[in-house]
């Protein structure tokens, strides 16, 4: 979530954590994993569940799963830098507000 949506519109994205080859100096690129741009100063809320479920719905074709993510490990390395967060068995959580 952004600060502008919690003045707008609370939604989230739901897609996995970006590749290394979206992230940029300032913040994520266009068309990546998050389909748009976000700087990441502009990043209030982030929910970084351990498993989500994702489709494609394609014109004759559809596609879909789950897919697993590394919280823990991803918890050691916020803990090493110092980033405040939250861990569950669900979801890995930073507050920025």
């Amino acid at each position: 979530m952004t600060f502008g949506s919690l003045r707008e519109s609370v939604h989230y994205w739901t897609a996995g954590l970006p590749a290394e080859t979206d992230l940029a100096s300032v913040g994520t690129t266009d068309s990546g994993t998050w389909g748009q741009p976000f700087l990441y100063k502009d990043l209030a809320h982030v929910i970084i569940p351990k498993e989500f479920y994702w489709e494609v719905p394609d014109p004759g074709r559809f596609e879909n799963g789950t897919r697993q993510q590394d919280i823990s490990s991803l918890s050691e390395a916020l803990t090493s830098a110092g980033i405040e967060h939250r861990l569950t068995e669900l979801v890995l959580e930073i507050k920025l507000y």
